[in-house]
C-alpha cells in the first residue's frame, strides 16, 4: 500500500491537479500536530466503520442493501474526519511531507486501524462463547 499510494501520491504532483499538494500539506500538517492518542482513538473509530460497511456488504441479502451499507460506512469515516493509515500515506505523499515523524504517526494510524477492525469480531466472539455456557 505505501508503495503504491506513494507512486500515485507523487505522480499526481507532477499533473497539473498537482495544486492540490497545497492543501493535502494543510490538512497533514493538522494530522502531524494532532496527539498520538488523539491519532489512534480515530484511527479506531475508522476501522469500526470500514468493518461494518464490509460485513454489511458481505451479510446483507439485498443487494441495494449491500451497497448502501458500504457508501454510508465509507461516506461517515470521512465526514467525520477518521483517520485512515492507506488513504494518509497518499496524502503524506501528495503533500511531500515523509519524515521519521510521519513514519511514526502512520505506525499508529495502521495499529489503530488493525484495532479497530477486530473490536466487532471479538465482540461476536465474545457473544457467541457466552451464549454457549
Amino acid at each position: 500500500n505505501l508503495i503504491g499510494t506513494g507512486i500515485v501520491g507523487y505522480a499526481v504532483r507532477a499533473t497539473r491537479i498537482a495544486g492540490i499538494a497545497e492543501k493535502a500539506a494543510a490538512m497533514c500538517q493538522v494530522k502531524l500536530e494532532d496527539s498520538l492518542v488523539s491519532l489512534f482513538i480515530l484511527s479506531v473509530f475508522c476501522n469500526i466503520l470500514m468493518f461494518i460497511a464490509v460485513d454489511g456488504f458481505k451479510n446483507n441479502p439485498h443487494q441495494a442493501g449491500k451497497y448502501i451499507g458500504i457508501f454510508l460506512g465509507v461516506t461517515v469515516f470521512i465526514l467525520s474526519g477518521f483517520e485512515h493509515c492507506v488513504a494518509n500515506m497518499f496524502y503524506f505523499s501528495v503533500a511531500n511531507v515523509w519524515s521519521l515523524r510521519t513514519v511514526g504517526y502512520l505506525l499508529v494510524m495502521s495499529v489503530g486501524n488493525a484495532c479497530g477492525g477486530v473490536i466487532i469480531p471479538l465482540c461476536r466472539q465474545l457473544r457467541l462463547r457466552a451464549e454457549a455456557v
